[in-house]
């Protein structure tokens, strides 16, 4: 099966340590990514390097995205299609893969949530993101 691999710009250094204890957060990475070029794609994440200590973690994850010309400022987002999670045993490098499921919008969008557990801690990490596609 033929494939294409779509490196998603450079590296994302994220860093959630500032959010408070019990909290969360999410940071847009990439958005109107086409999905309608392939029929299968699966979301890469390289994680380079990390600080996470506690229960915290950083997850990034893959939704539909379908923009309206109707209402250009509204946001029309589907819930979580794919979450790769990234917690303190993780060990940069490090390669986390996750296939999307079939029948997506004509867009991914591309974010990165974190959270604190119910102590305020360090939640850092350094990750690029591909796509690859297959038809």
């Amino acid at each position: 099966m033929a494939g294409i691999h779509h490196p998603l710009g450079r590296s994302h250094p994220l860093d959630f340590s500032g959010v408070a204890a019990g909290g969360s957060n999410e940071i847009v990475l990439a958005r109107e990514l086409m999905a309608t070029e392939f029929r299968e794609w699966t979301l890469l994440v390289r994680v380079h390097s990390t600080n996470i200590a506690g229960s915290g973690t950083i997850s990034v994850i893959a939704r539909s995205e379908a923009p309206s010309l109707l209402e250009p400022r509204v946001d029309f987002v589907s819930s979580d299609q794919v979450t790769i999670t990234i917690d303190s045993s993780a060990t940069a490098p490090l390669l986390l893969l996750s296939a999307l499921p079939p029948n997506q919008g004509p867009f991914f969008r591309i974010v990165a949530r974190g959270v604190q557990g119910p102590t305020q801690s360090a939640l850092r990490a350094i990750v690029s993101l591909g796509l690859v596609g297959r038809s």
